[in-house]
């Protein structure tokens, strides 16, 4: 054998066991992480007999209060789920800084349409003031739809944590069910008194048929601002952004490309208008005082988020109309490439403004006399 070869069959039995090493710390840390899913969910799952110190993995996984881990020393080093489940009850882009000054979403009712919810969550279930079941479904509460009640309004995680709850079960697998429960609302609430009335609907699906775009005009002509996934009135987009763990969530600039963009490749639309929807923290479904942490959210948890904002907006300013909102939401609005990100803050600060344009108005049009 030549000197040639020998030194080829060398290289290749180096490459050879340097592969199988490597193959074999990527099985432990797949095997030590209890195989975990290709969907990557340790919700429920117990860990605690693992050694997971070097899974870096694990930053992407979804998990919840009832998620059992080992010890500190075997995880990856600033891997901390207690400290991780709490930073995502921030909504961030300083609506905590709202909550402070009193901006809850109080005395402002909001919809939300979804599957079978859980009612007794110790983040809404005290808020929950009409609740019915989704028509032909069994009472079996699901992930989406306390997803969805816990990003709005949820106690400690939600952006509008003291609004009032009115839940209408519907079918979000079959778009030509929703426009009938639009309707349904609307209805409904012309019965309330004028301080219950409810003023957002918030639905984690989209349609642009013709049929959702009329009931959503019809909402707004009745006073409700409807929040989708996709088009809204005026032709107002929305999309995700996510703040990497560690970054100060209430600055633009620790925004970045969500996952579920960045993993598709796609790029932000001109003009899309931006909420946070990764690294959040929720109510859990299976228990009544569980949270889930979800690294990898989509405008499932968008709209909710969204919504929770209009209803800040209307406690500051009921008498804005769903056109005047979303136009403010894009003048406050923090530019993010071709897109942009909400702006909670200023937002409020231009819906209190225009309190005093409209008492401006409503006075030189009476002829001086203020109402």
């Amino acid at each position: 054998m030549t000197r040639r070869k020998r030194f080829k069959k060398s290289v290749l039995f180096v490459v050879l066991v340097v592969l199988s090493i490597a193959g074999i710390i990527i099985f432990k840390c797949i095997t030590d992480s209890g195989a975990l899913q290709a969907f990557g969910d340790l919700c429920g799952r117990s860990i605690q007999n693992r050694d997971l110190s070097g899974c870096e993995v694990l930053y992407i996984q979804r998990f919840d209060s009832r998620t059992k881990w080992p010890e500190p020393t075997k995880l990856p080093t600033g891997f901390d789920p207690a400290s991780i489940m709490e930073i995502g009850k921030d909504p961030g882009l300083n609506i905590r800084e709202l909550h402070a000054r009193g901006i809850t979403g109080k005395g402002v009712g909001v919809a939300i349409i979804d599957g079978s919810l859980r009612l007794d969550h110790s983040e809404y279930g005290d808020r929950i003031a009409f609740y019915r079941e989704p028509p032909g479904y069994k009472k079996q509460p699901i992930y989406h739809a306390s997803m969805a009640v816990g990003i709005l309004a949820g106690k400690t995680a939600g952006v509008a944590p003291e609004a009032t709850i009115h839940y209408f079960g519907g079918h979000l697998d079959n778009p030509d069910n929703i426009p009938p429960i639009i309707q349904e609302i609307i209805a409904y609430n012309k019965e309330l008194p004028e301080r219950d009335k409810i003023r957002v609907i918030s639905i984690s699906m989209g349609c642009a048929l013709p049929i959702w775009m009329e009931a959503i005009a019809e909402a707004a002509e009745n006073g409700i601002t409807v929040v989708t996934t996709a088009d809204l009135l005026n032709e107002l987009r929305l999309s995700g952004i996510q703040c990497p763990l560690g970054k100060d969530r209430n600055d633009p600039v620790s925004y970045q490309v969500c996952y579920f963009k960045r993993e598709q490749g796609v790029q932000y639309d001109p003009g899309e208008l931006c909420v946070p929807i990764d690294n959040r923290t929720f109510a859990d479904y299976e228990s009544a005082d569980g949270f889930i942490f979800n690294p990898k959210g989509g405008m499932s948890e968008g709209a909710p988020y969204f919504a929770g904002l209009v209803a800040l907006v209307y406690q500051v300013n009921p008498d804005l109309t769903t056109t005047e909102i979303f136009e403010l939401c894009q003048e406050s609005a923090t530019p993010f490439g071709l897109a942009f990100i909400v702006n909670p803050v200023e937002l409020i600060r231009l819906a209190e403004v225009t309190i005093q344009r409209q008492t401006l108005d409503s006075y030189n049009n009476s002829g001086g006399l203020l109402p």
